[in-house]
Parts: C-alpha cells; structure tokens; sequence
C-alpha cells in the first residue's frame, strides 16, 4: 500500500507479500501497513485485501494472525454459504487468519474471508493464474512437488477461476 498525502494509502487493494503480520513475526514495515489499512477503512471506503492484505485488515479490525507450520497451497473450494466465494480457488499461504467476528468462508486450518463494512479480506488469491504461480515458485525457489499441483489445478480451471473473481470483485466494487 502506498503512502500519499494526508490520506495514507491511494490504493484500495492490498495483495500478497513475503512480510508478515503473525503474531511474533510482525515488523516495523508490516505494522505500518496494518496501520494504512485502518486508516483507509475508517471512512468506510471500499477495500479488497488478499492473502497478506487479508491478515493486514484482520489485524486492523480486531481479528488475529498466527503462523502455520507448513505452507499450505492448494486449488481448493472454501466452505461458505456465500454464491461469490463458491468454486475453486488458489490458495498459498503460511499465515492463518482469524477473521473479527464471523468469517464468511473457511478452510479446514484458517479462516478464509470476511467482511468488515465495505471492506473485503480474502485468503485465496485472486490475482493469480497459473503463469503466476510458476514465476512466484520459480522465484521463491520452491520445490516442484510443492507447487505443481496448484498450478495444474489452475491452468485447468483458469477460465472458471476467473469468472469466479470477476464475480467477487463486481460485488465488493460495485460500479
């Protein structure tokens, strides 16, 4: 997120980053952005935060982080009740959200999305494709084994990963 001005931030999306707001692994840099994301949602603004954004809004809103001991990463559904939030998604992660109040979908370890007014926190990345999660393997120097499945799944389903996140983000920014 970005600094501008008195606003703090001029972005209202917040996506994955290799820092971290756990319990016990949150520094300086990742503190800073819990506070931009408060200071954002303050005036009821609408906001989309993914995987780290996600764990940056829970923190800001009363909701918690702890860190896993595996990284989990799968192509997944989450248990919802939510038409936007059914289907498969990609997920990749080793932070755990507990959502403030109640979480709107869940995977069996985390909660995996929840709202706070206008404000969207959403585990599961929707930015990905499966080019996507090859270059962040690739980058990361993760083991084939480890993220091979998730991006089979994706390539597979990219079509109708899609349309799922062209659905949720017509709904959380509505024109």
């Amino acid at each position: 997120m970005q600094e501008s001005g008195s606003q703090g931030v001029d972005d209202p999306i917040r996506v994955g980053s290799p820092t971290s707001v756990a319990a016990g692994h949150c520094q300086a840099p990742a503190q800073r952005e819990i506070e931009l994301v408060s200071a954002w949602i303050t005036d009821d603004r609408p906001f989309l935060g993914v995987c780290f954004g996600a764990q940056a809004l829970a923190c800001a809103t009363g909701g918690s982080v702890r860190r896993m001991n595996d990284t989990f990463r799968a192509y997944t559904e989450v248990e919802t009740g939510h038409p936007n939030l059914d289907g498969r998604w990609a997920v990749w992660h080793e932070d755990a959200i507990s959502a403030p109040g109640e979480a709107i979908a869940s995977l069996p370890h985390a909660d995996a999305a929840f709202r706070v007014g206008r404000a969207w926190g959403v585990q599961p990345h929707v930015e990905f494709t499966s080019d996507i999660v090859e270059r962040l393997a690739r980058a990361f120097g993760v083991d084939d084994g480890a993220w091979r499945a998730l991006w089979e799944s994706l390539r597979d389903d990219e079509a109708g990963h899609e349309s799922r996140v062209h659905r949720l983000l017509d709904e959380i920014f509505p024109n």
